[in-house]
């Protein structure tokens, strides 16, 4: 007869390993959607059409050119820096679930070992 706890050990270990496969798939979609979000900003509050358009923009349009150069290059620069972060902890947290994912493959298989030799004729 098998021990019931092998069994649930080995349940609780196939769940784990399907959450880390779905994780990675959350975490690459929120580098996109940033970079997305990232260019619509741009777009909507960049755009010589934001002007046109009655859409509010914080982008100077009477004035010195240097301030509006300055407020393009500080938006960019502020958008750059979130996706750089976000992208560098994006790929440390892929990196470590990659290998939390390889760690609990091999103590199931382990676990699986064990319960099939209960099995085993043998």
């Amino acid at each position: 007869m098998t021990d019931n706890s092998d069994l649930r050990l080995s349940e609780f270990y196939f769940a784990v390993i399907q959450i880390l496969r779905i994780v990675p798939e959350w975490i690459q979609e929120s580098m996109d959607d940033l970079q997305e979000m990232a260019g619509d900003m741009k777009r909507l509050y960049l755009s010589s059409n934001a002007a046109e358009a009655n859409f509010a923009t914080f982008v100077p349009q009477e004035g010195e050119p240097q301030a509006k150069r300055v407020t393009i290059e500080a938006f960019m620069d502020d958008w750059e820096s979130v996706i750089s972060l976000q992208q560098r902890m994006g790929k440390t947290l892929l990196a470590r679930i990659t290998k939390l994912h390889g760690e609990v493959k091999s103590l199931r298989d382990g676990v699986s070992a064990r319960l099939n030799s209960k099995f085993d004729p043998l």
